[in-house]
């Protein structure tokens, strides 16, 4: 995928998450597979679906195991706290949204025990400790030399393994509509504007796969 396309999708994800964090939950299972392509016939958008996971944000987790989909979840609600696990957040959100937009740049995980296109061929054990184990993104080594830098500031503060590194989605609608730089958007800013939600039925997933990456 070209940067323009990468970021307009990006754009689209994080408002239909917006629109779900302000409303007080939690989506839990953020992935491709979960974000649906709808073309209207001037152009292709991409909207937030299958809700089945979702949390109210003022709930402290229920279960012991571990849900959602373990290449895209936070490292932090695969960690052990205790008796169970570490709770799903607006932030644990934000981490799945940034392993979506770097799957969207490099066609692939940056897990080794990962497997973007099947994950039935995952060894969960080995996954789930290397995802506990991120230590964030590597902005040194670059992939793609043709994305721009911003792009690249958006996937370290994205995937940063501290949760409060991590911007909101508001703050990231704000920096795109400042031009694209969210280092100069401040950390503790809150949102309050909603975006409409839809659920048009074709996958994210198979048009990234086809564009070769």
């Amino acid at each position: 995928m070209n940067f323009d396309e990468i970021f307009s999708f990006f754009r689209d994800i994080t408002s239909g998450l917006h629109h779900l964090h302000t409303n007080g939950y939690i989506h839990r299972d953020l992935k491709p597979s979960n974000c649906l392509l709808h073309n209207d016939g001037l152009k292709t958008s991409v909207h937030v679906s299958d809700f089945g996971e979702v949390q109210a944000a003022n709930e402290q987790r229920t279960s012991t195991g571990a849900t959602g989909t373990i290449s895209y979840c936070a490292p932090e609600v695969l960690q052990r706290q205790g008796s169970g696990f570490g709770e799903f957040t607006t932030k644990s959100d934000i981490f799945s949204l940034g392993m979506i937009v770097y799957f969207m740049c490099f066609g692939r995980l940056p897990y080794q025990n990962a497997d973007a296109a099947n994950d039935e061929n995952e060894d969960l054990d080995k996954l789930r400790a290397e995802v506990s184990a991120w230590h964030g993104f590597d902005d040194v080594t670059r992939a793609r030399k043709d994305l721009p830098e911003k792009l690249y500031k958006f996937l370290k503060r994205l995937l940063s393994p501290n949760p409060v590194e991590r911007p909101s989605t508001e703050q990231i609608l704000q920096a795109i509509k400042a031009g694209g730089e969210i280092d100069d958007i401040p950390m503790n800013t809150q949102g309050i504007t909603q975006v409409n939600l839809c659920t048009q039925k074709a996958h994210l997933y198979n048009p990234v796969a086809s564009a070769g990456m």
